[in-house]
């Protein structure tokens, strides 16, 4: 927004904070998976080696609960890069016991830093909705003018190609 110092009212402030919570909101529904890190509890049916998380890209995995059993570490094993969390350790392999909706795992997902195409999406997005929240001109506007600030959220083909590499498999 090139308006360090200047926007510093609450007001203004918490205008920003809500504007980039819609944002992230809306590419992360974009894109159907997380981007920020969070922690997101999943529930899933037993009765097959593994599980494949819906909430990606996994990080780690926190705790895991089978039929209202916590599992020790040594139980499950998680594949981070393919978002699947295996029954058994790493040299053996189990299946989750039988169940519907008994596995329970509590995982953190998103990205350690999210990658700059996917963040400059957002970011793109706060600008435009923040020039056109603005009544007034906006200091930070005095040079290029509100119409060029809106239209400067305009992706380029390459950043397009490179946002939509990060789009869950099956997400149109």
């Amino acid at each position: 927004l090139r308006a360090s110092g200047v926007i510093v009212a609450p007001a203004d402030l918490e205008q920003l904070r809500f504007l980039c919570g819609i944002a992230c909101s809306a590419v992360q529904s974009d894109l159907g998976r997380k981007i920020a890190r969070q922690t997101v509890v999943q529930t899933f049916d037993g009765g097959r080696p593994e599980v494949a998380l819906t909430a990606t890209p996994l990080i780690s995995v926190t705790t895991a609960v089978e039929s209202g059993v916590t599992l020790a570490a040594g139980d499950y094993t998680a594949d981070t890069s393919a978002h699947i969390v295996h029954r058994g350790g790493q040299q053996s392999r189990q299946c989750w016991a039988w169940g519907r909706q008994n596995i329970t795992l509590t995982t953190v997902v998103g990205f350690l830093i999210p990658p700059r195409e996917v963040r400059k999406v957002a970011l793109n997005g706060i600008q435009r909705m923040w020039a056109g929240s603005q009544q007034m001109p906006h200091p930070s506007m005095d040079d290029f003018g509100a119409e060029r600030q809106v239209a400067a959220g305009v992706l380029t083909p390459l950043e397009l190609a490179a946002y939509e590499t990060f789009r869950a498999p099956g997400m149109a």
